[in-house]
Protein backbone atom coordinates (compact mmCIF):
# COMPACT_ATOMS: atom_id res chain seq x y z
CA UNK A 1 0.00 0.00 0.00
CA UNK A 2 1.23 3.61 -0.81
CA UNK A 3 3.00 5.73 2.14
CA UNK A 4 0.85 9.27 2.69
CA UNK A 5 4.07 10.54 1.43
CA UNK A 6 3.79 8.33 -1.70
CA UNK A 7 -0.07 10.00 -2.50
CA UNK A 8 1.50 13.52 -1.64
CA UNK A 9 4.33 13.17 -4.20
CA UNK A 10 1.72 11.31 -6.57
CA UNK A 11 -0.94 14.54 -6.25
CA UNK A 12 1.31 17.23 -6.51
CA UNK A 13 2.47 15.98 -10.06
CA UNK A 14 -0.45 14.97 -11.34
CA UNK A 15 -0.91 17.99 -9.78
CA UNK A 16 1.75 20.12 -11.29
CA UNK A 17 2.01 21.23 -8.32
CA UNK A 18 5.29 22.50 -5.68
CA UNK A 19 5.61 22.43 -1.91
CA UNK A 20 5.20 26.17 -1.96
CA UNK A 21 1.79 26.37 -4.09
CA UNK A 22 0.47 23.52 -1.43
CA UNK A 23 1.83 26.56 1.15
CA UNK A 24 0.07 29.13 -0.23
CA UNK A 25 -2.97 27.54 -0.84
CA UNK A 26 -3.93 26.14 2.57
CA UNK A 27 -1.01 27.85 4.93
CA UNK A 28 0.49 24.78 6.20
CA UNK A 29 3.92 25.19 7.81
CA UNK A 30 6.99 24.87 5.43
CA UNK A 31 8.82 22.53 7.75
CA UNK A 32 6.16 20.20 8.84
CA UNK A 33 5.17 20.10 4.57
CA UNK A 34 8.48 18.74 3.77
CA UNK A 35 8.48 16.05 6.28
CA UNK A 36 5.42 14.95 5.13
CA UNK A 37 6.53 14.70 1.42
CA UNK A 38 9.70 13.52 2.14
CA UNK A 39 8.06 10.77 4.85
CA UNK A 40 9.94 11.58 7.68
CA UNK A 41 6.54 12.47 9.51
CA UNK A 42 3.22 11.37 9.03
CA UNK A 43 0.48 14.05 9.39
CA UNK A 44 -2.27 14.11 11.73
CA UNK A 45 -6.25 14.46 10.52
CA UNK A 46 -5.96 18.16 10.37
CA UNK A 47 -3.21 18.21 8.19
CA UNK A 48 -4.24 15.59 5.86
CA UNK A 49 -7.47 17.40 5.52
CA UNK A 50 -5.38 20.76 4.54
CA UNK A 51 -3.11 18.73 2.06
CA UNK A 52 -5.89 17.07 0.56
CA UNK A 53 -8.09 20.47 -0.34
CA UNK A 54 -4.89 21.71 -1.04
CA UNK A 55 -4.41 18.92 -3.80
CA UNK A 56 -7.86 18.39 -4.59
CA UNK A 57 -8.07 14.64 -3.80
CA UNK A 58 -9.65 12.50 -1.54
CA UNK A 59 -8.41 12.13 2.03
CA UNK A 60 -9.27 8.14 2.19
CA UNK A 61 -7.15 7.92 -1.17
CA UNK A 62 -4.53 10.45 0.79
CA UNK A 63 -4.02 8.19 3.17
CA UNK A 64 -3.34 4.66 1.12
CA UNK A 65 -6.64 3.56 0.44
CA UNK A 66 -7.85 1.92 -2.79
CA UNK A 67 -10.45 4.35 -3.52
CA UNK A 68 -10.58 6.83 -6.71
CA UNK A 69 -8.00 9.68 -6.20
CA UNK A 70 -10.42 12.38 -6.88
CA UNK A 71 -13.29 13.54 -4.37
CA UNK A 72 -16.20 11.86 -4.91
CA UNK A 73 -18.30 12.95 -7.40
CA UNK A 74 -20.61 16.07 -7.04
CA UNK A 75 -22.41 15.58 -10.25
CA UNK A 76 -25.97 16.54 -10.02
CA UNK A 77 -28.61 14.91 -13.10
CA UNK A 78 -31.72 15.91 -13.86
CA UNK A 79 -33.92 12.76 -14.98
CA UNK A 80 -35.92 13.58 -18.03
CA UNK A 81 -39.65 14.21 -18.15
CA UNK A 82 -42.36 14.99 -20.87
CA UNK A 83 -42.40 18.87 -21.32
CA UNK A 84 -46.34 18.70 -20.69
CA UNK A 85 -48.40 21.19 -18.32
CA UNK A 86 -49.07 19.80 -14.85
CA UNK A 87 -46.02 16.85 -15.42
CA UNK A 88 -44.23 15.91 -12.47
CA UNK A 89 -41.05 17.00 -11.98
CA UNK A 90 -38.23 14.80 -10.03
CA UNK A 91 -35.88 16.37 -7.30
CA UNK A 92 -32.29 16.66 -8.48
CA UNK A 93 -30.55 13.51 -7.74
CA UNK A 94 -26.87 13.01 -6.94
CA UNK A 95 -24.75 10.09 -8.00
CA UNK A 96 -22.04 8.68 -5.26
CA UNK A 97 -20.14 5.66 -5.50
CA UNK A 98 -20.29 3.22 -2.84
CA UNK A 99 -16.05 2.59 -2.40
CA UNK A 100 -15.89 -0.61 -0.29
CA UNK A 101 -16.71 -2.90 2.32
CA UNK A 102 -16.42 -1.27 6.09
CA UNK A 103 -16.34 -3.72 9.39
CA UNK A 104 -18.87 -2.81 11.95
CA UNK A 105 -17.16 -5.06 14.31
CA UNK A 106 -13.40 -5.74 14.74
CA UNK A 107 -11.84 -3.10 12.45
CA UNK A 108 -11.02 -3.63 8.95
CA UNK A 109 -9.26 -1.88 6.14
CA UNK A 110 -12.48 -0.86 3.41
CA UNK A 111 -10.36 -2.11 0.47
CA UNK A 112 -12.86 -3.31 -1.54
CA UNK A 113 -13.25 -0.93 -4.09
CA UNK A 114 -17.01 -1.58 -5.78
CA UNK A 115 -17.68 0.06 -9.18
CA UNK A 116 -21.23 0.90 -8.33
CA UNK A 117 -22.86 3.85 -7.97
CA UNK A 118 -26.29 4.74 -6.58
CA UNK A 119 -28.68 8.14 -6.60
CA UNK A 120 -29.00 9.90 -3.63
CA UNK A 121 -31.53 13.12 -2.88
CA UNK A 122 -29.44 14.17 -0.26
CA UNK A 123 -26.80 16.07 -1.48
CA UNK A 124 -24.76 16.26 1.82
CA UNK A 125 -24.15 12.79 0.66
CA UNK A 126 -20.36 12.26 -0.44
CA UNK A 127 -20.12 8.21 -0.50
CA UNK A 128 -21.24 4.75 0.86
CA UNK A 129 -20.38 1.67 2.50
CA UNK A 130 -21.82 -1.71 2.74
CA UNK A 131 -21.45 -2.82 6.67
CA UNK A 132 -20.26 -6.21 7.62
CA UNK A 133 -20.55 -7.73 10.78
CA UNK A 134 -23.12 -6.89 13.65
CA UNK A 135 -21.61 -5.07 16.53
CA UNK A 136 -23.90 -1.80 15.51
CA UNK A 137 -27.12 -3.99 15.34
CA UNK A 138 -29.82 -3.46 15.81
CA UNK A 139 -29.06 0.22 14.73
CA UNK A 140 -27.11 -0.92 11.46
CA UNK A 141 -27.93 -4.48 10.46
CA UNK A 142 -25.01 -6.20 8.10
CA UNK A 143 -25.23 -5.84 4.46
CA UNK A 144 -26.93 -2.40 4.96
CA UNK A 145 -25.42 0.60 3.35
CA UNK A 146 -24.30 3.98 5.31
CA UNK A 147 -24.02 7.15 3.95
CA UNK A 148 -21.43 9.35 4.71
CA UNK A 149 -20.85 13.20 4.97
CA UNK A 150 -17.00 13.89 4.75
CA UNK A 151 -17.45 17.05 6.21
CA UNK A 152 -20.17 16.79 9.11
CA UNK A 153 -19.58 18.51 12.29
CA UNK A 154 -18.22 15.39 14.77
CA UNK A 155 -19.54 15.38 18.13
CA UNK A 156 -20.04 12.94 20.52
CA UNK A 157 -22.47 10.34 20.32
CA UNK A 158 -22.33 10.25 16.33
CA UNK A 159 -21.85 7.76 14.16
CA UNK A 160 -18.84 8.08 11.89
CA UNK A 161 -16.64 6.07 9.59
CA UNK A 162 -13.28 5.97 11.79
CA UNK A 163 -9.70 4.95 9.80
CA UNK A 164 -7.86 3.34 13.02
CA UNK A 165 -4.05 3.34 12.72
CA UNK A 166 -3.88 5.14 9.01
CA UNK A 167 -5.06 1.09 7.49
CA UNK A 168 -8.57 -0.40 9.59
CA UNK A 169 -11.77 1.19 9.33
CA UNK A 170 -14.43 0.36 11.26
CA UNK A 171 -18.00 2.49 12.24
CA UNK A 172 -18.88 3.37 15.76
CA UNK A 173 -20.42 5.71 17.59
CA UNK A 174 -17.52 8.48 18.51
CA UNK A 175 -16.59 9.99 21.77
CA UNK A 176 -13.73 11.65 22.82
CA UNK A 177 -12.14 12.01 26.06
CA UNK A 178 -9.18 14.15 26.20
CA UNK A 179 -6.23 12.68 24.14
CA UNK A 180 -7.99 9.79 24.01
CA UNK A 181 -10.82 8.54 21.74
CA UNK A 182 -13.75 5.68 22.56
CA UNK A 183 -15.36 4.01 19.17
CA UNK A 184 -18.69 2.61 20.94
CA UNK A 185 -20.57 -0.46 19.48
CA UNK A 186 -24.25 -0.49 19.43
CA UNK A 187 -24.55 -4.38 20.33
CA UNK A 188 -23.17 -4.56 23.82
CA UNK A 189 -22.03 -8.08 23.22
CA UNK A 190 -18.85 -6.24 21.52
CA UNK A 191 -16.20 -4.14 23.55
CA UNK A 192 -15.50 -0.40 23.30
CA UNK A 193 -12.24 -0.16 21.37
CA UNK A 194 -9.95 3.17 22.68
CA UNK A 195 -7.35 4.73 21.27
CA UNK A 196 -5.15 7.89 21.16
CA UNK A 197 -6.37 10.65 19.35
CA UNK A 198 -3.66 10.21 16.98
CA UNK A 199 -4.40 6.83 15.71
CA UNK A 200 -7.62 7.91 14.27
CA UNK A 201 -8.89 10.06 11.57
CA UNK A 202 -12.21 10.89 10.87
CA UNK A 203 -13.49 10.06 7.61
CA UNK A 204 -17.01 11.06 7.87
CA UNK A 205 -20.19 11.41 9.94
CA UNK A 206 -22.76 8.40 9.11
CA UNK A 207 -25.98 10.44 7.73
CA UNK A 208 -28.35 7.92 5.96
CA UNK A 209 -28.10 4.27 5.85
CA UNK A 210 -30.37 1.82 3.93
CA UNK A 211 -30.91 -1.58 4.74
CA UNK A 212 -30.65 -3.32 1.06
CA UNK A 213 -30.09 -1.66 -1.96
CA UNK A 214 -30.87 -4.69 -4.19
Amino acid sequence: MDTIADRINQAMGKRNMKQVDIIAAVGINSGALSCYVNGKYKPKQDAIHLLSKALNVSEAWLMGQDVPMGSPPKTVKIEEVPDIPGAFVPEFKKTVPILGRIAAGTPIFADEHIEYHVSVENENIDFALIVKGDSMANLILPDSIVFVQQDAEIKNGVVVVALVNGDEATVKYFHRYGDHIVLRPENPNYPEQEYPVEDVTILGRVIEMKYSFI
